[in-house]
């Protein structure tokens, strides 16, 4: 989706916070999203597919949702 459209406008307007779970080779893209959206995303790295790990995908989701704004 990122690497077929430009979507910085988009980004730009966003005012909710993001939550993006990535493996190594999403890289590049991370970098992208955190150039753009600064500290409006938080990058979750996973060596394997998150499903592999669902004790730590849960545990990120649960510290994200209950560290959003009220």
């Amino acid at each position: 989706m990122i690497a077929v459209k430009d979507l910085s406008a988009g980004f730009a307007k966003m005012n909710h916070s993001v939550l993006f779970a990535y493996q190594p080779d999403s890289q590049a893209t991370a970098d992208f999203l955190k150039s753009k959206l600064g500290d409006k995303v938080r990058l979750e790295r996973f060596d394997a597919l998150f499903v592999d790990d669902p004790e730590k995908f849960n545990r990120v989701l649960e510290e994200f949702i209950h560290n959003l704004p009220k």
